[in-house]
């Protein structure tokens, strides 16, 4: 039976996934997608929410945390499985417990930009991981935040010198950078730990591409490993591989 498949969210993300499925035999029945815009002209049709979870068997989230917090419990207890994107809504301590025990559907993590997730729940099931840290850079002007005094926020617009423009645990960095450190909140869930992930945000403006160097000390040894992505040209904020995980 071919599996009946949804997206939520229709922006950057979301139009590459469907894009790419509709480019490629995957043996799956792209059932259409549901936004909070009108969409014209969309290459599959729109529905509700509602809607696609009567009729899917998977929903693909890719529209940001606050569609998590609406819909993420609702298609899980509907039965219908459902793949989040933006792994940070998480952060919050009473979505995640919702989140983490609504069933029967079967909540699936995209891994983002990193690579290694199963290297780390590897590490944690022999027998501990003591210290584990990301590093996220990027290009300045992505990672602006409105909470963010004038000063910084005007030399991140600049964008003419290398800087930390954050340091705290995984989550901390979701609340601060909710469309920029999912994989901070994929990490913290791999090891069943936000606070204990150490998570340092570097803006560069040499940044061509963007550049996560994680770093876990524990009984599997000492362990580093780096991935570096080149930015989505329709959002900077996120790397071009993201969309095509989800495939």
């Amino acid at each position: 039976m071919t599996t009946r498949l949804g997206i939520l969210g229709f922006g950057a993300i979301g139009q590459t996934v469907v894009k790419s499925l509709l480019s490629n035999d995957v043996g799956l029945d792209l059932i259409g997608f549901a936004d909070q815009d009108l969409i014209e002209d969309a290459p599959i049709p729109q529905e509700t929410v509602s809607s696609l979870i009567k009729s899917c068997d998977v929903i693909v989230e890719s529209a940001g945390h606050a569609a998590v917090k609406e819909h993420a419990v609702p298609i899980l207890e509907s039965g219908t499985d459902l793949m989040i994107v933006s792994v940070g809504a998480l952060a919050d301590r009473s979505l995640e417990k919702k989140v983490l025990s609504a069933q029967p559907g079967q909540l699936i993590i995209c891994t983002g930009a990193l690579a290694g997730v199963d290297y780390l729940q590897a590490a944690l099931n022999l027998g501990g991981i003591r210290k584990i840290s990301l590093t996220s850079t990027k290009k300045p002007k992505v990672l602006i935040q409105s909470w963010m005094e004038e000063a910084l926020r005007q030399k991140l617009e600049r964008g003419d010198c290398k800087m930390t423009v954050f340091k705290g645990n995984a989550r901390e960095s979701a609340e601060a950078f909710p469309k920029s450190t999912n994989g901070a909140a994929t990490i913290a869930l791999a090891v069943g730990n936000w606070e204990t992930v150490e998570v340092e945000v570097v803006a560069d403006p040499e940044a061509d591409q963007t550049k996560h160097v994680v770093e876990i000390v524990g009984d599997v040894g000492r362990s580093k490993f780096e991935v570096a992505n080149l930015p989505s040209v329709s959002n900077p904020a996120t790397s071009s591989i993201l969309s095509l995980i989800h495939i």
